[in-house]
């Protein structure tokens, strides 16, 4: 086995043919050179997370198990993780690296930060690692701003598919940052202290500005335990997310939404501030003419409504632009068949069915006339992946139609 992985550090840290350097970069990251690293690093990520760490075997794992875990921990992990540096060194200078490459190489960072053994490495890295790399990956670039404008439902499936947690290196910078910050408090302050710099440059791009936000979405679970940080958060979030979510820029106003998802239980000194948050998420989804922004707007409303204590003050905030709300949720589900806004109406339905029963004949029927588009366009040559989506669209609103018949079937009127 140590042959093996030796040959896979081999492959990592084999310098390519220059005469790569002439391929597009589509054409580049298939290469088999590209490949060949992509699979080295898979082995390695694969052995690391399953074979490699005494900490993740199971109770009971024979003394051959166990022997190889310290083997690979100490023997190889220091190697790997150096290799893995120095590629995305590399990337840091704008050396072209695959995109599979630099996400499975964020990828293997991650189970690093779980071992103390690895993470010693690790953390003389973790600054670099974060300013140069995770904040660069989640600022949004000139292709997702082409297609946020152009193709605004690409942009939310693209963004919403949850194969692309295994493809993409955003998805890759997001969980590293996520885990990074929970399990290394030092990381979380590191984090903050940067986010600070960066938002208080006065030179700051609209595309910078949507990497702050971006990383304070991620790092929000964290922020709102930490008693650290209690009594600056919410002065963050009036200071920093709530003018954003009437920035002249969309992608802005969508990235404002985003972030304020992971404070829905932020619990506000105050209500004013509550009461402004809720106001704005509602005038994003309602009343803003980016499509992106408005299914952000109703998915941080989903959160803030997700706990079943959510408040009285909060329904009555909703309660008076509550039929546009549902009116607007099921115009973006004809729009774009995505599923999690038909969880988001589900929700809703069952929350204030009271509330709902004057639309209810008209929502069920919108509704209806849907799902028959939906079954006549699932019965047409499509691709195997379309094909898939149409069903479970189909599904979400036969969910949502059973939601709303078990919340106000019985209701004679």
């Amino acid at each position: 086995m140590g042959s093996w992985l030796d040959t896979c550090c081999m492959v990592l840290e084999r310098r390519l043919p220059e005469r790569l350097d002439a391929l597009d970069e589509d054409d580049r990251a298939e290469h088999p050179w590209w490949k060949c690293k992509k699979w080295a690093l898979h082995i390695l990520l694969r052995t690391f997370e399953r074979h490699g760490s005494p900490a993740n075997l199971p109770k009971g794992q024979s003394h051959e198990k166990v022997e190889f875990a310290n083997f690979f921990l100490k023997g190889y992990s220091a190697k790997v993780i150096q290799l893995i540096f120095a590629i995305l060194e590399a990337y840091r200078q704008k050396i072209y690296v695959s995109p599979r490459v630099v996400q499975l190489c964020l990828n293997y960072l991650r189970e690093s930060v779980r071992h103390a053994f690895s993470w010693k490495i690790v953390q003389n890295h973790v600054v670099v690692l974060i300013q140069d790399i995770i904040y660069p990956l989640l600022c949004i670039n000139d292709d997702d701003i082409e297609l946020f404008e152009d193709e605004p439902v690409e942009f939310v499936r693209a963004r919403l598919d949850i194969l692309d947690e295994y493809i993409s290196p955003v998805s890759a910078a997001e969980l590293f940052l996520s885990d990074a910050v929970a399990k290394r408090k030092d990381v979380l302050m590191k984090t903050v202290n940067f986010l600070g710099t960066v938002i208080h440059n006065d030179t700051i791009t609209p595309k910078q500005k949507d990497g702050v936000l971006h990383m304070l979405g991620v790092i929000g679970n964290v922020l709102i335990k930490k008693k650290t940080f209690t009594n600056q958060l919410e002065h963050i979030i009036v200071q920093y997310l709530f003018p954003e979510l009437q920035s002249p820029v969309a992608y802005l106003r969508a990235r404002a939404c985003y972030a304020l998802r992971n404070f829905s239980k932020l619990e506000y000194t105050n209500p004013e501030n509550s009461t402004r948050c809720l106001t704005n998420l509602i005038h994003c989804l309602c009343n803003d003419t980016s499509l992106p922004v408005q299914i952000e707007a109703a998915m941080a409303l989903n959160l803030f409504l997700s706990d079943t204590e959510a408040s009285e003050k909060d329904k009555a905030i909703i309660i008076p632009h509550l039929q546009i709300i549902v009116m607007r949720i099921i115009e973006i589900i004809r729009k774009t068949e995505i599923d999690d806004v038909m969880i988001v109406l589900q929700k809703i339905v069952g929350l204030f069915d009271q509330d709902l029963q004057p639309i209810a004949v008209q929502m069920t029927m919108q509704l209806v006339e849907f799902f028959k588009h939906v079954i006549a366009s699932e019965n047409t040559p499509s691709d195997e992946t379309k094909a898939e989506e149409k069903t479970v669209a189909a599904m979400g609103v036969l969910n949502t139609l059973d939601t709303i018949v078990s919340c106000m079937g019985d209701k004679p009127e």
